[in-house]
């Protein structure tokens, strides 16, 4: 259940963050950008706990309407699942899209004022080919660092998360062995999100090379 809704969270955190800082660096100053800008802003200054009780408690006062919190494997029913892991997945992707967008905007501001960028409007290439071709591979960069420094932070977001809604995760079930002081599974599960985490972030230095061609592992 937490790896299913820290992937659900990863790919909303990349699906929205990375096409919105597109259009904000290549919109700048725009009221695209700017109105980006605040909603990054807002993401990372409100806490994920904060927003989970308000989606809990505004819709069922004035629409009485609440997210499902009754579990239903993936394997026995998906749309259910599906149902029940969105509306967590989304606070928490929403959560961690904004630090996306301000890096990847600042990236692609610096990428797009290099010369060979300048030689590609020069040649006459439309907007679209020069920063999907040109610049964004090598503004991505430090943006997948980002995402791999994220993945920590997202799986103990989910322990929060999970409490709230009541999903019978990992991060929910680390918390009931610390609140009965029992250790050991604790620190079971600590090595095995660490062992997650290293793989991830072998598998992000290995993409550094498709992303940039300059970079070679021998």
């Amino acid at each position: 259940m937490t790896l299913e809704l820290a992937a659900f969270a990863m790919l909303i955190n990349i699906g929205i963050g990375i096409p919105i800082g597109i259009l904000a660096a290549t919109r700048q100053d725009t009221w695209i950008d700017h109105l980006s800008r605040s909603v990054a802003i807002l993401a990372i200054a409100a806490p994920t706990f904060w927003i989970a009780t308000m989606v809990l408690v505004f819709p069922a006062s004035w629409f009485g309407w609440t997210p499902s919190t009754s579990w239903v494997p993936l394997t026995e029913d998906p749309v259910a699942n599906f149902k029940v892991v969105i509306v967590p997945a989304l606070i928490l992707g929403f959560a961690f899209q904004g630090r996306t967008v301000r890096l990847l905007r600042a990236m692609l501001l610096e990428v797009m004022r290099q010369d060979y960028i300048r030689t590609a409007w020069a040649k006459g290439l439309n907007e679209r080919v020069i920063v999907s071709r040109h610049a964004l591979k090598n503004a991505l960069i430090p943006v997948v660092t980002l995402l791999a420094l994220e993945v920590p932070l997202l799986l103990g977001g989910t322990v929060i998360i999970e409490q709230i809604f009541n999903l019978p995760g990992v991060g929910r079930y680390m918390l009931d062995l610390l609140l009965n002081r029992d250790f050991v599974p604790v620190q079971t599960i600590v090595l095995l999100m660490a062992g997650v985490v290293m793989v991830l972030n072998l598998l992000v230095d290995i993409s550094y090379a498709w992303l940039d061609p300059r970079i070679r592992y021998k």
